[in-house]
């Protein structure tokens, strides 16, 4: 059987929770579980409107938790200066 195909939230959810693991090694430090429809992202304001439409771009969100190391890289201190970010949720977005 065909699997149901999920709400926008649960996939933007499911990859933010993705990024958020994968920078941290698999593992969240202090036992902290992570959400990632409620877990704080920075977003290019061009694709806030586009994500509602397609979840998917959710994969371009910034983990707080990364944003700083992310800055610190010349590659990343390019991508903060070449875009406006926005600091919002996954819930904001698609609540």
């Amino acid at each position: 059987m065909k699997e149901a195909i999920s709400k926008p939230l649960e996939v933007a959810s499911r990859l933010v929770e993705t990024r958020v693991r994968r920078y941290n090694g698999g593992s969240m430090p202090q036992g902290r579980t992570v959400c990632g429809a409620t877990e704080v992202v920075y977003v290019r304001r061009d694709l806030l409107g586009q994500l509602r439409k397609h979840p998917r771009l959710a994969s371009f969100a910034v983990p707080v938790c990364e944003f700083e190391q992310f800055g610190r890289t010349l590659l990343g201190y390019a991508y903060i200066s070449r875009y406006s970010l926005v600091r919002c949720t996954m819930e904001s977005v698609f609540g």
